[in-house]
């Protein structure tokens, strides 16, 4: 039986991304932050295991839990849909999209990666998403639960029609963060508001894909 992990998180750094930003993106400082972030310690003072930002890290992870093969999210990626610049999260979805390909589907077909899409552009997502797939070899694209948006307006159909022709998954990934609403912001812990921010977040997004009839 092959057993697959659906959802791996790859725990990129900016130094790692920023060497593939295209200009002039590519002199912004690395040590500059590339996302808002949500004051929690997501490492939980360092019991989460293993940093995996490379693929020798990863293929040791699938061999000690027999795991045949998994596809890649990012990690600090997840909190692109909270950038209000439109295109600084452009160029930063490509960067990342590169990166996975450089730096792990690349190395071994057992690592397999979805795209990040920038939700603030649909039409530079749509794009984005056809070279992922076809010049980058990953396998789908995920699109943020969190941010100024809902994925049942119309602005999104290009993507989905592109997802379509070109016949791959699109996940819907939310941040773990208060920083999507919901209320979220009210408890006290990080696993509270880590575990309500997904739920919170899947709900937003396909009742409104639901009703709207994507």
């Amino acid at each position: 039986m092959t057993i697959l992990d659906a959802d791996g998180h790859v725990t990129e750094t900016q130094d790692q991304i920023v060497k593939y930003l295209d200009e002039p993106y590519r002199r912004r400082p690395s040590g500059a932050f590339f996302y808002p972030w949500d004051g929690w310690d997501r490492r939980l003072l360092g019991t989460l295991g293993d940093w995996a930002g490379d693929a020798e890290t990863w293929l040791r992870a699938l061999d000690k839990g027999g795991v045949d093969q998994t596809v890649l999210y990012p990690t600090l990626g997840l909190f692109v849909s909270f950038l209000r610049d439109r295109q600084w999260a452009v160029a930063l979805c490509r960067a990342y999209n590169t990166f996975l390909h450089e730096h792990f589907v690349k190395v071994s077909p057992r690592l397999q990666a979805v795209a990040l899409l920038p939700v603030q552009d649909p039409d530079a997502a749509a794009v984005e998403l056809q070279r992922a797939v076809r010049e980058l070899g990953l396998v789908g694209a995920m699109l943020a639960a969190d941010g100024q948006h809902v994925l049942g307006d119309s602005r999104f159909h290009g993507i989905y029609e592109e997802a379509q022709r070109l016949n791959v998954m699109l996940g819907i990934h939310a941040s773990g963060s208060h920083l999507g609403g919901a209320g979220v912001d009210l408890f006290p812990s990080f696993i509270q508001t880590h575990t309500c921010s997904h739920a919170f977040g899947q709900m937003r997004q396909l009742t409104s894909m639901i009703f709207e009839g994507v």
